[in-house]
């Protein structure tokens, strides 16, 4: 069973990107802070969906047009394992197979039509 789970933009400038969301949108801030390498991110839930808005890390030069925008679709699965297998077993892409990128959080990713990333994702 799949679920929208958020979608994940790159931006020139996650506080402003966030403004945005947050100011004219209506979205509600959730987390704002940092990723490992120093890039800004803020989270952010508008009517019901998170949106993950990732930064320039500092020292980087700034990011470029074609590179900002909607990064990737994240959907909530249960048994990441087992649907990365059916999705296989479909002729599915997998550029990432299922990992745990944190303590309880295991992702993987999908190619989808046209460059579109599908990120997978189960919090267990």
């Amino acid at each position: 069973m799949l679920r929208p789970d958020h979608l994940h933009f790159r931006c020139a400038d996650a506080a402003a990107a966030a403004e945005f969301w947050v100011g004219m949108m209506g979205a509600e801030e959730l987390w704002r802070g940092a990723k490992a390498n120093g890039a800004p991110r803020v989270r952010v839930r508008l009517a019901g969906l998170e949106l993950v808005l990732d930064g320039v890390p500092p020292g980087h030069p700034a990011m470029p047009r074609p590179m900002r925008g909607l990064e990737h679709l994240g959907l909530a699965v249960q048994g990441i394992q087992d649907v990365a297998a059916a999705l296989r077993a479909r002729g599915a892409r997998l550029t990432l197979e299922p990992t745990e990128a944190e303590p309880g959080v295991w992702i993987a990713f999908v190619e989808g039509p046209d460059g579109v990333v599908v990120e997978l994702i189960e919090r267990r």
